[in-house]
């Protein structure tokens, strides 16, 4: 199992140009986590939205927010890429959990760039140091138009850190609303892509010019494996992330014999 598991992960790493960063890790069998360049800081693009909100919700249990607290959509700023908040009426409220699930169900920026200014840094880097992260792992940039470029690249993650957020996120009961809202992440053209209907996807995806990531937990029949892909100077990004779902339904096939 762990052989196969490598085989997959090091032909996927192997395929296209520029960099593939891998790390999945798994109870079952013996395959603890197998990686291939694992260990290598990578742009986390959106990914990083994970643990910003989970500093979100431990801020919130430390009773410095409320995640009942109300923001009128006017507040919330402009952007001049698609965001769910033209949805809303413009004196609609949203409260901070409302937004924590936008930032994450659609990647939504403008709710994201909002939720920054209400989470201290240290809490974010307090939840790299519980989860077992890489002292390379930051949130340096923010998501505003201006950042959404070169500078977001400063935020950062090795393949490995990515698996262990994840882990610490399912590990934690007061993560279970940011568990929901992954499991329904409605960008679902890479991990998810090639999987049958009844396997549970909650996943993150992250993107940037050259950078097609996507992490997650993937479930099925009582099984689980984590799974972080993230990757660099990919010049077919349709392709990249035809390859991440092919890899995912490989390790699927493998690790839960689906």
């Amino acid at each position: 199992m762990k052989h196969a598991a490598g085989e997959l992960v090091r032909a996927f790493a192997s395929k296209g140009c520029g960099q593939r960063r891998v790390a999945v890790s798994s109870k079952v069998g013996d395959l603890g986590l197998v990686g291939v360049d694992a260990d290598t800081p990578s742009p986390a693009a959106s990914v990083i939205k994970v643990p910003l909100m989970m500093a979100l919700f431990d801020a919130a249990a430390q009773g410095v927010v409320s995640l009942a607290d109300e923001v009128a959509v006017t507040e919330l700023g402009q952007t001049r890429y698609a965001s769910i908040l033209t949805a809303f009426d413009a004196d609609r409220n949203l409260s901070l959990r409302e937004l924590a699930a936008l930032s994450l169900i659609v990647s939504d920026n403008a709710a994201t760039v909002y939720l920054m200014s209400r989470v201290d840094p240290i809490t974010v880097a307090d939840v790299f140091q519980r989860s077992g992260c890489s002292k390379s792992a930051a949130l340096a940039a923010g998501f505003s138009d201006p950042e959404l470029g070169a500078a977001n690249r400063a935020n950062q993650l090795t393949a490995t850190d990515a698996v262990k957020i994840f882990e610490a996120l399912a590990a934690e009961a007061r993560y279970r609303p940011l568990m929901a809202v992954l499991e329904n992440n409605l960008r679902s053209n890479r991990i998810p892509a090639m999987l049958p209907d009844d396997v549970v996807v909650a996943h993150k995806t992250g993107s940037l010019a050259g950078v097609v990531n996507d992490c997650g937990i993937v479930s099925w029949g009582g099984k689980a494996f984590t799974l972080a892909v993230l990757t660099d100077e990919q010049d077919d990004p349709i392709a990249t992330s035809r390859d991440i779902a092919e890899l995912s339904l490989g390790l699927c096939q493998v690790l839960l014999e689906v």
